[in-house]
């Protein structure tokens, strides 16, 4: 449904890093509904939270996915689990990229990446698994900083325009943000 709405996503990847993309709020109310992945993921875990479905967002190297978990009694195909004697088991998950594509992504596809970006045994689950709003919060400051300083390479030497949202506050909350949450 949000794909198709294209409440997720950015169908112009040539401007993935704009100012713009990195505000859930234009996301949702401007005309053209673009966002970064980090965005998405946020809507998407909203509106399947508000359905009954546990899904947060992972902190996931250079994309953010969501990671959907089944309660623990009940399979992610929504099966009772009869649980073997005297185990508890682990909550079934599954990993999904609403800003790419409606299909579950393989869990060993995102570990071999893993794998291949070095990142060490001990940290996969990490990635893989859900994360913090705090940790969040950072990464959209480091966005915001991101696509400031892009903004601002673009603006070098050509008359300034105003811009949507303004550079310059954008900065100063990137600013406030991490010195309030670092």
């Amino acid at each position: 449904y949000l794909r198709l709405h294209e409440l997720v996503g950015n169908p112009n990847e040539g401007d993935y890093h704009a100012l713009r993309n990195n505000y859930i709020s234009i996301a949702l109310f401007d005309d053209v509904h673009t966002s970064l992945p980090l965005q998405s993921v946020a809507i998407y875990c909203a509106v399947a939270r508000r359905l009954g479905v546990n899904a947060k967002p992972s902190n996931y190297p250079g994309h953010v996915h969501a990671v959907i978990e089944a309660p623990a009694d009940v399979t992610l195909d929504g099966k009772q689990k009869v649980p073997a004697q005297g185990e508890d088991e682990e909550p079934e998950i599954m990993h999904m990229d609403p800003w790419r594509s409606n299909d579950e992504l393989p869990r060993d596809q995102l570990t071999l990446r893993l794998r291949q970006m070095g990142a060490p045994p001990a940290q996969l689950g990490v990635h893989l698994g859900a994360t913090s709003n705090y940790e969040m919060a950072l990464r959209t400051a480091r966005n915001i900083m991101n696509s400031v300083q892009e903004s601002r390479e673009r603006q070098r030497g050509r008359r300034i325009q105003p811009l949507y949202p303004d550079i310059e506050s954008a900065w100063y909350g990137m600013l406030w943000a991490m010195f309030v949450l670092g």
